[in-house]
């Protein structure tokens, strides 16, 4: 890492490593060279493991999707001693190594998953080497070939790449935990901060414990990497809607291949708006990471339609396919706002994993959570609570499937 901040290391497949058989056969589980959907990124860094195209030969079974058993170890159990190459080593910043929510908390590991599809938020700069699993049994396979490079943000977002931002003062570079060389303003109007400010290769951090207002919606609609977050320490941010819009937008008509935000650590409030909602695309965007929000008072707390891609693609914006890499995690929102619809979580999206939250409509909307479409994704440790009557804790839909058999 130089001073500038360049990070030399690209990660990826391991020269010359191959999977092994620990025990049986390791000709009968032929394991799919697991897709990352990612291989290096600054933190927090969200990657997704896909290891759905397994095969088998025939004595085995011939539906290795649903009949091998599938288990993953990010190796992130202690993070301090994974960290190389950085001087000095980066402190842990990923809270718990268990889950608060799900029907286990405090047990289940933030570092396994299961299944043929998973997903693991990387918190701590450093190199990762992951390891999947896979057996009938009596067969086991094991490959240990992909390295995860995550890079720290005070070298990506380096100097006046970080932007501190008060609501009642103007901050100090290097001091109440606003990073040293940092560009500082004072500006009380998130969405004015976040549309002048927030741009590609920039970290755009907002102080704790401060009172920010939205009256209108905060744009995202270039490419990243980049980040929206806190400094200091004590309570959230807090971003106060009086707009009736959307507090977060991200993309737009004009923009389907944007990609890489971040977005962390700060409190949305609607102040009960019928029509306010916590996160919105309205464009095709991928690679987004949302990152312990506290999503209150709102119509709907995050909000990916399909609907609004159909109407971009139908009328002159072409290019809008699907919203892909999608994660939220170690989140609330609660205290959904009724009307027409209200949800905690509603997304259509491919590879979109939800882990680790706390969703609670309060019987104030309808749905807790609204799936039209998933592929290839994940849901898991998360406590989901209290949907509408007659209305659903998650609600799956699905394509239309059409066939001339």
């Amino acid at each position: 890492m130089t001073e500038t901040g360049t990070w030399q290391l690209a990660g990826g497949r391991i020269s010359g490593c191959s999977p092994t058989a620990t025990t049986g056969n390791l000709a009968a589980i032929i394991l799919a060279t697991y897709n990352a959907s990612r291989y290096n990124g600054v933190a927090p860094l969200s990657v997704f493991f896909d290891a759905s195209g397994t095969t088998t030969n025939s004595s085995v079974t011939t539906r290795p999707f649903h009949e091998i058993e599938y288990r993953w170890d990010f190796g992130d159990i202690d993070p301090v001693s994974k960290v190389q190459n950085l001087s000095p080593p980066a402190p842990f910043v990923g809270g718990t190594s268990t889950w608060n929510m799900g029907s286990k908390p405090g047990v289940n590991s933030r570092n396994t998953a299961t299944g043929p599809v998973s997903a693991h938020v990387f918190e701590t700069p450093g190199v990762y080497t992951v390891k999947l699993t896979a057996t009938d049994g009596t067969n086991t396979v094991e490959d240990s070939c992909t390295q995860i490079v995550v890079q720290p943000p005070d070298a990506v977002f380096f100097g006046t790449n970080t932007i501190c931002v008060a609501a009642a003062s103007l901050p100090v570079a290097g001091q109440g935990g606003c990073p040293s060389n940092a560009a500082v303003h004072q500006q009380a109007s998130f969405p004015m901060a976040v549309n002048t400010y927030a741009a590609t290769g920039k970290r755009l951090l907002f102080k704790r414990g401060d009172t920010f207002t939205s009256t209108s919606s905060a744009n995202i609609s270039v490419t990243g990497p980049g980040t929206i977050g806190s400094y200091g320490t004590g309570a959230l941010p807090i971003i106060q809607s009086t707009g009736n819009t959307y507090i977060i937008r991200l993309s737009n008509q004009s923009t389907p291949t944007i990609k890489d935000w971040r977005i962390m650590d700060l409190t949305l409030d609607g102040l009960s708006g019928t029509s306010t909602n916590g996160v919105e695309a309205e464009g095709t965007i991928s690679k987004v990471t949302l990152l312990r929000l506290n999503i209150i008072n709102v119509h709907d707390g995050l909000n990916f339609s399909d609907s609004v891609l159909d109407w971009n693609n139908s009328n002159g914006h072409p290019g809008h396919i699907e919203w892909s890499e999608l994660t939220l995690a170690d989140s609330t929102i609660s205290h959904i706002v009724g009307g027409a619809g209200g949800y905690g979580v509603a997304v259509n999206a491919a590879y979109f994993a939800m882990i680790g939250n706390f969703v609670d409509n309060e019987l104030g909307g309808e749905g807790t959570t609204r799936f039209p479409t998933l592929v290839k994704s994940v849901i898991n440790n998360n406590t989901l609570a209290n949907p509408a009557p007659t209305k659903e804790v998650i609600k799956l839909h699905s394509a239309y499937w059409c066939t001339t058999d």
